[in-house]
């Protein structure tokens, strides 16, 4: 690895996608980002002209077809006003393909937040909200 360029505050993800390089990066990664950009599709294209064929864009959202969401409804943490956007593995995944990412793989992360009891029950859950894909974060991997 040559650089390392981390985007933190400014510019914005809009500003960042008007000058965005072409076939520059290797890998991009957006933790926690997405649910806060109002402008997604302007971003993800962008995304998509920056990376170099066979590069890495790998994500992660909270999942709004979580048990979590479910359950808490209003009182879901995802649910404020600095998030433009609710996300579910389905719309994201349609909305990567259709920004020309053409290899999309979609992870259920084991994080179960809010459940009190020892740490086998919270992993045990965890492993269950997964693999029902009902977690209430989501980890995507896309290429172009």
């Amino acid at each position: 690895m040559d650089t390392l360029e981390p985007a933190v505050g400014d510019p914005t993800a809009e500003q960042w996608a008007d000058a965005a390089p072409v076939q520059h990066y290797d890998a991009i990664f957006a933790w926690q980002v997405l649910e806060h950009v109002k402008e997604p599709l302007i971003v993800l294209r962008a995304i998509r002209r920056a990376l170099v064929p066979g590069g890495y864009f790998v994500l992660s959202v909270p999942s709004a077809r979580s048990l979590e969401a479910w359950v808490m409804r209003d009182r879901w943490e995802a649910r404020h006003p600095g998030h433009y956007m609710e996300w579910t593995p389905g719309t994201l995944e349609l909305l990567l393909l259709g920004c020309g990412f053409t290899r999309v793989r979609i992870m259920h992360q084991r994080i179960v937040k809010h459940v009190r009891g020892p740490w086998w029950w919270t992993l045990a859950l965890g492993c269950v909200v997964a693999a029902l894909r009902i977690s209430s974060r989501i980890t995507v991997v896309a290429r172009p």
